[in-house]
C-alpha cells in the first residue's frame, strides 16, 4: 500500500508540473488600456492659415487649454495607433512627438504620418509610431500649411514654434517664438508589452511574442511519462522473507 500511495502522489506531482509548464508556455495576455492625450477637439478650428516661411515649421504643445479632458502628454510608453486632428481647410500636416524644455529648446523623438485633409472636418489618421511616457504632441507644416488652431484659445494652452522645422535625430533647436493657443491634435496610445512596434489592443494579436503580431503560435503540450515502480521479484521476496525470520 505504501508503494501505491507513493506512486499516486508522484504521478499527481508530475501532472502538476506538466500543467504548470503548459501555462507558462502559453503565457497570459498582458493587461492593456488605450489612452488618448492631447486636445479633446471640442474647440472650433481656426479659418486662418498660420504663416510659415523658410524650411517649414514645427509646433510642440506643452499644455492644452484648461478644461481639456485629455492629458497634455503621453501617459504611457507604447505605440501611437492613431492621430486625431480637427481642421477648417486643406493643407499638409505631419504629426510629430518630441520634447521642449522650459527654455523652449525642442527635439523631435518620433515622426508620425503625414495627412492632407481634403476638406474641413475632424480626421483620424492610422499610425504605428513609438511613444515614450511624457512625450509632447506636435505638427510640422509648410508655407501656408494647415495650422489647426481653435478660434478661441481659452486659458492655459502653450506651444513653441520652430523655424526651420524640427528634424528627428537633430540636436535640440531653440524656439523661434511661442504661442498661447491650442493645437487641435491628439493621439491614441496603446501599450506594447513585447516591444515589437505594434499596439497590444488593435494591432498585435500576440502581445506576448515579439516574433509575430499575428495570432500566437499554438504551444506544443509535452507528454509527461509516469514513473513505474518496480515490484520485487519473487526470488527477491523469498530472500527478504527468509532473512526476516532468521
Amino acid at each position: 500500500m505504501r508503494f501505491r500511495g507513493h506512486g499516486f502522489r508522484g504521478s499527481f506531482a508530475v501532472a502538476l508540473v506538466c500543467a504548470a509548464g503548459f501555462v507558462l508556455a502559453t503565457g497570459a495576455s498582458s493587461a492593456s488600456a488605450a489612452q488618448t492625450f492631447g486636445s479633446d477637439l471640442t474647440q472650433p478650428a481656426s479659418t486662418t492659415p498660420a504663416s510659415c516661411s523658410g524650411g517649414g515649421c514645427t509646433d510642440l504643445v506643452t499644455a492644452f487649454r484648461t478644461g481639456n479632458t485629455h492629458p497634455s502628454t503621453s501617459p504611457i510608453s507604447g505605440v501611437v495607433v492613431s492621430f486625431g486632428v480637427k481642421v477648417s481647410f486643406t493643407g499638409s500636416l505631419t504629426f510629430v512627438l518630441g520634447h521642449a524644455d522650459m527654455s523652449g529648446n525642442g527635439v523631435v523623438t518620433s515622426t508620425g504620418p503625414t495627412t492632407n485633409p481634403a476638406a474641413a472636418g475632424t480626421y483620424s489618421v492610422p499610425a504605428r509610431t513609438p511613444v515614450t511616457a511624457g512625450d509632447q504632441l506636435g505638427l510640422t507644416y509648410g508655407i501656408g500649411g494647415n495650422h489647426a488652431l481653435p478660434s478661441g484659445c481659452g486659458t492655459g494652452p502653450f506651444r513653441y514654434v520652430y523655424t526651420p522645422a524640427l528634424v528627428q535625430g537633430n540636436p535640440p533647436q531653440a524656439q523661434s517664438l511661442h504661442g498661447s493657443c491650442d493645437e487641435l491634435i491628439n493621439a491614441t496610445v496603446e501599450p506594447d508589452a513585447d516591444h515589437d512596434g505594434y499596439g497590444d489592443e488593435t494591432q498585435d494579436q500576440c502581445p506576448t511574442n515579439a516574433s509575430t503580431h499575428a495570432s500566437c503560435p499554438v504551444p506544443v503540450k509535452k507528454k509527461c511519462k509516469k514513473r513505474k515502480h518496480r515490484s520485487l521479484s519473487s526470488s527477491a521476496a523469498k530472500k527478504r522473507c527468509k532473512k526476516h525470520h532468521k
